[in-house]
């Protein structure tokens, strides 16, 4: 896997093996293989786990949507789980263009529900709410980790990226 702080690279990395982005300086070595994944025949799958709502975070669309959109127009198949709230998930007109403009683009999209409510978050400090979103944080994490292992097993994922600390745990214990 590949990991790393913010800003340190790790998308860039996914662009130049995908061929969205030519090096001017610098090697990379995959396996000892050749240096781009792009010129191969067979594809891989890639599965990408997003914990953050794409929804609601535009900064996302650009940074996640548009290369991914670029990556499948170059015939990779890709998985896009994102983690959504209920309210955000209740933005039906954004939710379906969304879910539009990426099937159309061949990108499958899985919107991942979290469980905390949103009130919770808001009275986080009163008693007894913050063990109820440690729990709602752990359960998240157990249904995050086994929709993970049934989209890498039942789509052959050969790669799998993810976005944010949460998945990335995740993605390292597969």
């Amino acid at each position: 896997g590949v990991y790393g702080l913010t800003g340190s690279g790790k998308s860039t990395f996914g662009k130049i093996l995908g061929g969205l982005l030519t090096p001017t300086k610098g090697f990379f070595q995959l396996e000892a293989s050749e240096p781009s994944l792009s010129s191969s025949k067979t594809k891989p799958r890639i599965l990408y786990l997003n914990y953050t709502s794409i929804l609601t975070q535009g900064i996302l669309l650009s940074q996640v949507v548009i290369p991914m959109k670029k990556l499948a127009r170059e015939g990779y198949r890709i998985t896009l789980v994102s983690g959504e709230r209920i309210e955000d998930l209740q933005k039906r007109k954004q939710r379906e263009a969304l879910h539009r403009d990426l099937e159309e683009a061949g990108v499958e999209i899985v919107f991942f529900r979290k469980t905390l409510k949103p009130y919770l978050r808001v009275d986080a400090k009163r008693g007894g709410h913050a063990i109820f979103r440690a729990l709602c944080f752990v359960f998240d994490l157990v249904r995050l980790f086994l929709l993970t292992g049934t989209l890498i097993i039942s789509r052959k994922c050969r790669i799998v990226h993810a976005r944010s600390y949460v998945p990335a745990l995740i993605g390292l214990l597969y």
